[in-house]
């Protein structure tokens, strides 16, 4: 250690700290062989030995503090010496301070280490639960043998307590859950189908009606056409009588005038025959039309009817076996005939027994009853 000047070491000869270096060595001394710690109790150690630098620093730094108001030169002498033991100290408790800092670390390291492969597993697993939830996307897109399939895929699914843990409730819900939803959906899908081939039958029904009217009116056309024809004739018949009577005018007014209110009588009776004809295809054609719409909807009633009473008669013949049953079950049951009642000594012992046989048989008169309601 440096010596302190002359004349402050004549000025301070008093100036003495009570904590001797052979303290501060000793101490230096106890600690400074420690690089590592491999057990609990060297860590303990470590953390005892840092305590121990602690309190002596602060020693040293209370001490100081006392005796740096005697004297600015003593003060600057007591700062050199206190820095010098400080100085002794440091490379320990730096030392010290970079071991439990190792643990330390190593420790926070691990922890973090162990967080992390906590939250990577949950993670894992809800990625699991989702693709569980995920295989009922899209369900109304799917067919029904799709759908049957995807049922079956969800129903066999294995969901084990291994691999799923705290989640396996969780995950074997959602998986009951996406079988209800697929069930559910394979039954809304098998009963638009139906609806579908119904309205595609009831539409292909319209179109044979629609073509069986489009006949019918092509028909009334035809005739149509064959009355404008024979119109057309008429009328270039009476145009040829016309010019005729008009080259034989000079012959007869009176017959030119004959000829034209024959033409005159020949038109209006041949347009009288065509709008009585047109008259009658159009009631014709109304009243094949209303017989058929008849038809069309006396057909829809006793289809209607036709399932309705199909319906009860499942309905009945569901429930006939059942109450055929009931009803031959107790009127041939008996229980004085199937068991022979014991010989009873006391009033009171008979009694009892009369009224259980009287209550049984009110039972089986009440199930005969109820059964012939069903």
């Amino acid at each position: 250690m440096e010596a302190l000047p002359e004349v402050i070491k004549e000025q301070t000869q008093v100036v003495k700290f009570k904590i001797e270096d052979a303290v501060v060595k000793a101490l230096v001394s106890k600690y400074g062989d420690i690089t590592e710690v491999k057990d609990k109790a060297g860590y303990d150690f470590v953390l005892s030995g840092l305590r121990e630098h602690r309190e002596l620093r602060r020693a040293i730094d209370a001490e100081h503090k006392d005796l740096k108001a005697e004297a600015l030169a003593y003060g600057r002498a007591l700062d050199k010496k206190k820095n010098d033991l400080k100085a002794l100290l440091a490379p320990t408790e730096e030392s010290l301070k970079a071991v439990r800092k190792v643990v330390d670390d190593r420790k926070a390291a691990e922890k973090k280490a162990k967080a992390d492969a906590e939250r990577n597993r949950m993670a894992g697993i809800r990625m699991q639960i989702a693709d569980i939830n995920g295989m009922i996307t899209n369900l109304n897109s799917l067919s029904a043998e799709q759908l049957e399939t995807l049922s079956g895929e969800i129903e066999v699914l294995e969901v084990p307590i291994e691999e799923y843990e705290e989640f396996t409730q969780e995950a074997n819900q959602v998986k009951h859950d996406a079988w209800v939803a697929c069930q559910a959906a394979l039954e809304t899908r098998i009963k638009l189908d139906e609806e579908e081939a119904e309205n595609k039958a009831e539409e292909k029904r319209l179109a044979e009606e629609r073509a069986k009217l489009e006949r019918k009116q092509k028909e009334q056309d035809e005739r149509n056409r064959i009355a404008q024809d024979k119109q057309d004739r008429l009328e270039a018949e009476n145009a040829a009588k016309v010019e005729a009577i008009e080259l034989a005018e000079a012959e007869s007014q009176e017959k030119i005038n004959a000829a034209n209110r024959k033409i005159e009588a020949d038109r209006k009776a041949l347009e009288a025959e065509k709008r009585e004809t047109r008259d009658a295809e159009a009631r014709k054609a109304w009243k094949i039309q209303a017989v058929e719409d008849a038809r069309i909807k006396a057909d829809q009633e006793a289809k209607e009817k036709e399932e309705a009473a199909l319906i009860e008669k499942k309905r009945r013949d569901a429930l006939k076996p059942d109450r055929e049953k009931l009803i031959a079950w107790a009127k041939t049951f008996s229980l004085k005939q199937s068991f022979e009642a014991p010989v009873l000594e006391t009033a009171e012992a008979n009694f009892i027994l009369t009224c259980a046989i009287e209550n049984i048989e009110a039972l089986l008169l009440e199930a005969i009853e109820q059964a012939e309601k069903l």
